[in-house]
């Protein structure tokens, strides 16, 4: 009987199919390869060795297999904007990587949710090995996978963890509660800490400020700063003066560079103590008359612009000047005036009366 078998334990290796005798003093069998290398195939005749020199085989790598080829990772964590370099080693069936480059390869995220990032120009390694640099962007989990000629690798994914990256002053946000304010009514102002590529932080730690974009406009107070200890910082704004302004912040003493939220500050409920009286003249002859005018103000002492509220004016002694005023007309714009027809000579005080506020 023949027998086949390889000379080396280490090197090529393959199984051999049944051994046919041909009846003519020749025998066969199929030798199919499995692991790469070089080794040699001795023969047996009834169970002694033959002595010639036994022929070399070399067992070559296949084709690429979707299930043998794996992608590996330089780090399974990367910060957004940093990048890890992911590498595909093609394998064929039996597990054999290629030494030779020359396929098309493309790399992929496992899914369009959790950590998101994008791929670099593939490098062809000429080697069985082919390399990309993977940048993070969006914070999250997730795996990086590749394609051999638009197919997708069955073999297990490595996963990649996208972190948040360090707080940036062009990416965090600030937010105004409320655009529009009453003077003297309050609004929250919050900065939301982002990484460079917009990642929210979700811790705190940072010393943050609140401020206005100009010193004129609209003014007001700032109450101290809140962390949240989830990224966010917080502070009450009182509105002051009337006008239009932004909200700026700082972090460590930084400008925030992002643009920050537009608000305005409108008048309060008028205020007896702010509110004031002019007149036309402060003569006036027995006959004639004069104008008396109420420039309606807040407590903050800004002018209110609109009208609604019903006026009197009166004289602010019994003795002394007297006379007599027309019917109050409502500017509608926050003064209101009426005429004063002086009769007895003399000198004495005007001042007005809200029978019903605005």
């Amino acid at each position: 009987a023949a027998a086949l078998t390889l000379v080396n334990a280490a090197g090529g290796s393959g199984t051999f199919s049944t051994i046919t005798d041909n009846q003519d003093g020749t025998y066969t069998a199929l030798f199919t390869g499995t692991t790469a290398g070089t080794n040699a195939i001795k023969g047996s005749l009834n169970g002694g060795g033959l002595t010639s020199v036994a022929p070399s085989v070399l067992v070559t790598p296949g084709a690429p297999s979707l299930l043998k080829s794996v992608v590996t990772l330089s780090s399974a964590t990367v910060v957004a904007g940093n990048s890890v370099t992911a590498t595909l080693q093609l394998a064929d069936a039996a597990g054999n990587k290629l030494t030779t480059g020359g396929q098309t390869v493309a790399f992929l995220l496992g899914s369009p949710n959790g950590g998101q990032g994008t791929f670099g120009t593939v490098t062809d390694n000429l080697n069985g090995t082919y390399t990309t640099k993977f940048t993070g962007s969006t914070a999250g989990a997730n795996t990086i996978t590749a394609t051999i000629g638009g197919q997708t690798l069955t073999s297990g994914a490595p996963s990649i963890s996208v972190a948040v990256g360090s707080v940036s002053l062009a990416s965090s946000t600030i937010a105004i509660a409320s655009a529009k304010i009453t003077s003297g009514t309050t609004t929250t102002v919050t900065l939301q800490a982002r990484d460079s590529v917009g990642n929210k932080l979700a811790t705190g730690g940072l010393t943050v400020t609140f401020g206005l974009g100009g010193n004129s406009g609209a003014l007001g107070t700032f109450g101290a700063v809140t962390d949240n200890k989830n990224g966010t910082y917080t502070a009450v704004f009182t509105g002051t003066i009337a006008g239009t302004n932004t909200i700026s912040a700082k972090i460590g003493g930084q400008p925030v560079t992002s643009a920050g939220p537009s608000f305005t500050v409108t008048p309060g409920a008028v205020s007896l103590a702010k509110s004031a009286v002019t007149l036309s003249s402060g003569s006036v002859t027995s006959g004639s008359t004069i104008t008396a005018l109420m420039q309606a103000y807040d407590a903050a002492g800004n002018k209110l612009t609109t009208g609604g509220s019903t006026v009197v004016f009166s004289l602010g002694a019994n003795a002394g000047a007297s006379g007599t005023f027309g019917a109050v007309k409502d500017n509608l714009d926050g003064t209101y005036t009426s005429v004063f027809t002086g009769v007895l000579a003399g000198t004495n005080t005007i001042k007005p009366h809200w029978v019903a506020r605005h």
